[in-house]
């Protein structure tokens, strides 16, 4: 699969490695996890088949803003463990696209705060600059927890060998690399985020020790 992508027109860096060709770019428009941009793509047609069980959330209430490729794919496997979660996306068509998959949607207006235990931040979503979305300065206000869809991993009752990657620059490339090693290695390996599938749509289950 070929990127289309906007990193393709950087000015500075390297030129693109075969990896990032390969699978760097899943969608048209769709940006890196860690990159702090406002765009959601919502064409992503996977089909969830992740069976994993996050009952350890069923009795909290989650907040997932931004309804993209992410955000729905996270939403649709928490409903399946019976956790309440409600979602927003500022963007009007991006929210009827969610309602029509089955997502509650709810006016950050007309939330309660209190009552959210955890606010989920799609990727893009701005929450440490002067900028950060309304969302995270209430969550803040009422002391919610604020998390990312990669970090309920640590919510499944039987967590896989994770590898996180962070930077500026050179993450996609650095993350296929490992994970190609990994499999070269015969081990079990599945890069994750936004360098190919979401992590609620990777094809593992509780008994994998790797990830």
């Amino acid at each position: 699969m070929t990127g289309q992508g906007w990193q393709k027109d950087l000015q500075n860096g390297s030129s693109t490695s075969s990896f990032r060709t390969k699978r760097l770019v899943r969608i048209n428009y769709s940006h890196q996890i860690l990159d702090n941009l406002g765009y959601f793509s919502t064409n992503w047609t996977r089909e969830s088949k992740v069976k994993m069980n996050f009952s350890l959330l069923s009795k909290k209430k989650i907040l997932i803003i931004g309804l993209g490729i992410s955000g729905i794919s996270t939403a649709k496997k928490l409903q399946l463990s019976n956790v309440d979660v409600v979602g927003w996306d500022d963007n009007t068509k991006v929210r009827k696209k969610a309602q029509e998959k089955g997502i509650k949607i709810q006016n950050i207006e007309d939330i309660n705060f209190r009552k959210i235990d955890i606010l989920l931040l799609s990727p893009g979503i701005k929450s440490s600059t002067k900028n950060a979305h309304k969302s995270v300065i209430l969550a803040k206000k009422y002391n919610c927890s604020v998390f990312c869809d990669l970090e309920l991993i640590s919510f499944l009752k039987k967590k896989p060998f994770t590898i996180g990657i962070t930077g500026t620059n050179g993450k996609s490339t650095t993350t296929l690399f490992i994970e190609h090693i990994f499999k070269k290695l015969k081990i079990d390996a599945k890069a994750c985020g936004n360098v190919g599938i979401p992590i609620m749509d990777l094809n593992i289950n509780n008994e994998n020790k790797k990830l």
